[in-house]
This record gives C-alpha cells, structure tokens and sequence, in this order.
C-alpha cells in the first residue's frame, strides 16, 4: 500500500511513496534540510500511533491533527462491538435477539438522524418509526440503553466541535463504561491534544480519502 502526502489547501500532491514503513516515510522527508522541515505547520492523519512520534521527529513545528472520520469510527466500532455482546446474552430465536440484529444501523446511527416516517416492521408486527423501533430495542437492555446514551452523546459534542464537553463526558465515565469503551477512550485520552486539533482545526483526511 502506497503512502500519499497531499498540500490540504490546494490539492497538489507533494508525494507517492510505493511504501507506508517509517523507514521508507523517514529517508523520504530527511532529504529536505531541517530549515525546511520546520516551516510545516499542519499534519492531518489517521489514528495510527506509529507515526505520531515519526511525525515530530520529522516535522518538529508542526501540529499533529487525527482524521475526525477515524476518530468517530473508533468510537462507532465500540459501540458495534458491544451491541453485539448484549445481542449474544439473549437466545438465538427470541424476539429481543432478532430485532438487535435486524435493526442495528439504528443503534449505531447519530440519533438525530432517525427518520420519523411510520412503516409496518414484521419483527414487531405493527407500524413504527425508527425512533419508536430504537425506543423498543433499549428497552431489552440497561446496559445497552447506558452505553448508547453516552455514546450519542460524545457524537453530538463531537460534530459540535465542543472538545471540552467530549473529553468531560469521557473523563467522567471512563470508570462505568464497559471495557470495551474504556479502551477507546483511553486512547482519546492519550491523544487528546491531537483530538482537540481536529475540532478545533479545519484540516483533515476528507479531500485525498475522497480520491483513493
């Protein structure tokens, strides 16, 4: 897989380097005198911890900024993650296992996106909108009702670019979360400053992610 660095402002490409290893990324960039390297103020990337200490290395000015996208997806896997463990404590042929499965893009879906429009849904046997099936399906569970509350939560204060408020909400329930979630949100702990820039920031992975 090819590694790409792209100018975030006006789309030129700067390279293609025929690998990702650090090795080939750190003699590319050594090549350009220290001086140089300085003048970069702005590093977009994904969450992948290998290269945040080559990023400082290499560009000691500059300010590391985490994809948005890859932040949520983390947080979105971990909330998969455990939709699933809670789907599993129940039979295989109960109501309440079948509808989890059925309708999970609901749970894993920003809350504020759910449509209202009432159709006849087979597993419940009557007419619902997706918030009403939502409403059903938290119901099976306290646990899952929990998670997915704080879950939607860190989404709003995401996409509101309200850092403060994300990391609060993290902070103030990394000890009653599941472990799934208190992995995730230990690693947004560690990169808090680099999570902050993304909110704070316009930059991000979006424009050379669109062209791959």
């Amino acid at each position: 897989m090819s590694f790409i660095a792209q100018d975030f402002n006006n789309l030129n490409i700067i390279t293609v380097l025929e690998g990702r290893t650090q090795a080939i990324i750190r003699t590319h960039f050594l090549r350009y005198d220290r001086v140089v390297r300085c003048r970069v103020k702005i590093i977009t990337m994904d969450m992948f911890s290998p290269y945040y200490d080559l990023a400082k290395q290499l560009f000691p000015c500059a300010k590391i900024v985490l994809d948005r996208f890859h932040i949520i997806q983390h947080l979105s896997r971990a909330m998969s993650r455990f939709r699933v463990q809670i789907m599993n404590q129940f039979e295989r042929k109960s109501h309440e296992y079948k509808a989890i499965k059925r309708y999970w893009k609901l749970i894993q879906q920003d809350s504020r996106k759910l449509s209202d429009k009432r159709f006849y849904r087979p597993t419940f046997r009557m007419h619902l909108t997706n918030k009403e099936i939502l409403d059903k399906i938290l119901s099976y569970s306290e646990d899952l009702k929990h998670h997915y509350q704080i879950y939607q939560l860190l989404l709003f204060h995401f996409q509101n670019k309200d850092p403060e408020k994300f990391f609060g909400l993290i902070e103030d329930t990394l000890k009653q979360v599941h472990p799934i979630f208190q992995t995730v949100f230990k690693t947004f702990l560690k990169n808090k400053e680099k999570i902050v820039n993304a909110l704070q920031l316009p930059y991000s992975n979006a424009k050379i992610g669109s062209d791959q």
